[in-house]
């Protein structure tokens, strides 16, 4: 596993808010390796509220982060990891 937080990175995911193109920085870039040695690259976002802005967010990291193999945009809240959103394969 590696990751790096996503600081000066100028990694950005654009998506629309009312309208308006805005620019998503998500928080960590992590890499993992998988059981079989494959690996994927994970986007993390910390949040202790999530408002409707935040929700319009998942849509363009699904189209923009996950358009490439291999990554997967996977939920997690306080109940833990939520079944995968979207998947490369799924493109």
């Amino acid at each position: 596993m590696a990751y790096v937080k996503n600081d000066h990175l100028d990694f950005t995911i654009p998506y629309e808010w009312e309208h308006e193109v805005h620019s998503y920085y998500p928080d960590f870039i992590i890499r993992l390796k998988l059981r079989d040695d494959s690996e994927i690259n994970v986007i993390l976002e910390v949040k202790g509220y999530e408002s409707e802005k935040d929700r319009a967010k998942k849509p363009a990291a699904e189209v923009d982060f996950c358009r490439e193999s291999p990554r997967r945009l996977r939920q997690v809240d306080s109940k833990g990891v939520q079944e995968p959103l979207s998947t490369a394969e799924d493109s």
